[in-house]
């Protein structure tokens, strides 16, 4: 667990005297994805920045922070404002502020102000000061915060404040404006679990072991209307919506187990300490006192580790890397369209100017917020002159979104803009399918339900969390409207999360979860 976990007290030295505002130089451009402070488990903790690039690997940046323990790790991309902000948490207590730092670009911390709590009174409140994120283009920092009305049955209120950085005068204070989340039917238990193990080591902290596991981080998505985390070895993505203020999880591959969390014992290690989205627009987790980096699927939470390390037995917050708005951007688009041609659609787009181009990533969503890179073009590299390019997709849906991310050699990326492009499919049966049901015993069948135009041969697969192949069915279907196909499945199953792709002869697709007990 990050170090002192959620209850934190003051720093006594000098909160709210008047001392001269720190000169600190700002943050340079991004030489890496992102940014994590690394706090060794020693009785004399220190932290210390680093810069962390799409690999994993990280370079430090200075010698030392000279603050102990820095977390909630965020960016203000700002200019003239490019600095990381953190909190402190130096020991527990049932009723407490967090101690705000700011990070230049030496890497050198700042004690700056604090963060209230919650107004009101209770048992326990506190700012969870090792979970936030910052909206790099505005400042506005997103900061959880819980309050404890009773123990027996446990009675608790958790929040998501904002505030923003320029409203905290150094030496000073700010309240930020809370809210309380609504807290999902699935996220219940583990957020039961994570007050209830806080509150007990807040009010013992000589004989209650330091809790782990539970989520330890909060990642604002590009789109800026979620903010992503992890519970470790609880093994559940979850992620707060802005717009609603509600938390909802969703249960990881149980191959997460495997390939993340090999070696460890209950919920004492492989804490996933940071995370945050890179300027590639993937989601990365530390697993800190592993030593451990790893992407992590917003859609099912599978991890994938990646091939840098650094030093295990830490702990420590991630945010990412975000360039200035007025950068020059490393590829000018000057033109981008999309024409439907049936189930497809012919993307192209051309560039006025591009510098250390690697690639271009075609996405395709369904919704306009979340996309899928479903082809790579590669890119001129650099170019001063215009440069054409084209991609023949399959669209997702009927009606679809793309967009073309483009890939610098460093990792950095720049989007185009979002076009809808509405499908010309004579035989749209995705957009009807039904599967049911979707939680399933050993042996049981599965029923397709679907409206079709014409004569289809379908393709039907399932795989394992691990992407294994377990079963396929081929099927010949008539036109027409409530077909049903009835698939049985193996007996040979295990228990566990499965995933069926139905698929037609025109390449139009659907994917459903499916859960074997």
């Amino acid at each position: 667990m990050k170090r002192n976990l959620l209850f934190v007290l003051l720093m006594a030295v000098g909160i709210g005297k008047a001392f001269a505002q720190p000169s600190q130089p700002v943050l340079p451009d991004c030489a890496g994805t992102g940014y994590v402070v690394l706090n060794p488990q020693t009785t004399t903790p220190s932290s210390t920045l680093y810069s962390i690039n799409s690999s994993g690997t990280v370079t430090a940046i200075g010698s030392g922070t000279g603050a102990a323990s820095l977390n909630a790790l965020g960016m203000d991309a700002r200019p003239g404002k490019r600095y990381l902000w953190a909190m402190n948490a130096p020991a527990p207590s049932t009723n407490t502020n967090a101690s705000l730092y700011r990070i230049g670009g030496d890497g050198v911390a700042a004690l700056w102000g604090t963060i209230n709590t919650p107004s009101g009174n209770a048992l326990a409140k506190a700012v969870v000061s090792f979970a936030a994120d910052i909206n790099p283009l505005t400042g506005e920092y997103f900061v959880p915060a819980v309050t404890v009305t009773n123990l027996f049955p446990l009675t608790y209120t958790f929040y998501l404040g904002r505030f923003n950085i320029d409203n905290v005068p150094f030496g000073g204070s700010v309240t930020p404006t809370y809210t309380p989340v609504a807290i999902s039917g699935g996220c219940s238990a583990a957020f039961n679990a994570f007050v209830a193990a806080t509150v007990a080591y807040a009010l013992n902290p000589a004989n209650t072991p330091e809790p782990s596991g539970l989520f330890q981080d909060l990642a604002l998505n590009p789109q800026k209307t979620r903010l992503y985390s992890f519970f470790g070895v609880e093994n559940q993505l979850f992620y707060i919506d802005l717009a609603t203020n509600t938390a909802v999880c969703s249960s990881a591959p149980a191959s997460n187990i495997t390939n993340g969390y090999a070696g460890c014992t209950g919920a004492t290690t492989c804490e996933m300490g940071g995370m945050y989205f890179g300027g590639d627009g993937v989601l990365y987790a530390l697993q800190v006192d592993r030593g451990r980096t790893y992407s992590v699927d917003i859609t099912t939470g599978a991890l994938t580790l990646l091939p840098g390390t650094y030093a295990a037995d830490s702990r420590g917050d991630a945010t990412a890397c975000v360039a200035s708005p007025n950068a020059p951007l490393p590829v000018n688009f000057t033109s981008f369209t999309a024409a439907p041609r049936q189930c497809r659609a012919l993307l192209q787009w051309s560039t006025g100017s591009e510098q250390n181009n690697a690639h271009f990533e075609v996405e395709a969503g369904t919704d306009g917020i979340n996309f899928t890179s479903v082809q790579r073009v590669t890119g001129a590299g650099n170019s001063q002159t215009s440069r054409q390019y084209e991609a023949d997709i399959l669209l997702p849906a009927a009606q679809s979104f793309v967009r073309i991310r483009q890939v610098d050699i460093d990792g950095r990326s720049s989007y185009s803009n979002t076009l809808r492009v509405q499908g010309e499919c004579g035989n749209d049966w995705t957009a009807s399918l039904a599967v049911y049901p979707t939680v399933v015993n050993r042996s049981s069948e599965i029923s397709l339900r679907f409206n079709n135009n014409s004569p289809a041969q379908f393709n039907v697969t399932l795989s394992n969390a691990a992407g294994a192949r377990v079963a396929t069915w081929s099927r010949a279907v008539n036109s027409g409207s409530g077909l049903v196909l009835q698939l049985p499945m193996p007996s040979s199953l295990a228990t566990g999360v499965y995933y069926l792709q139905i698929a037609d002869q025109n390449g139009q697709r659907r994917t459903e979860k499916l859960i074997v007990r």
